[in-house]
């Protein structure tokens, strides 16, 4: 049986190995620097395996955090975005809806990224 931290529950994408495109980079970019930066509060932080993160207070984070860092986007289209960009919600277990995505953990170097 699988654990609740075993990411490979649905099909592998070929194109999740390849470096994503300059938005989904400036995405990810911005997404990493919110879950860096908001942690301290309580409202979203990293799982444990700094694999993925979890939204633990949705209204703080939907009034408070989210604006800051993605504008005017409400909840349900940030979630729409995370879904655009490859990431996979966790259905059950003790971490149960948080976010994943197997080219996006705590500490990536962004500098892979410039293409300068």
């Amino acid at each position: 049986p699988k654990s609740p931290m075993d990411y490979d529950d649905y099909e592998h994408d070929p194109i999740s190995d390849e470096q994503g495109t300059p938005a989904q980079n400036m995405f990810f970019h911005s997404l990493h620097t919110m879950i860096n930066n908001e942690a301290s509060t309580g409202c979203v932080e990293w799982l444990p395996d700094n694999k993925g993160f979890i939204i633990n207070q949705k209204k703080f984070f939907s009034n408070t955090v989210l604006p800051e860092y993605f504008g005017r986007a409400k909840y349900t289209s940030f979630t729409r975005r995370l879904k655009r960009w490859g990431f996979k919600r966790i259905s059950n277990g003790p971490h149960a809806g948080a976010y994943y995505h197997d080219r996006f953990h705590r500490g990536m170097d962004f500098d892979m990224y410039d293409p300068a």
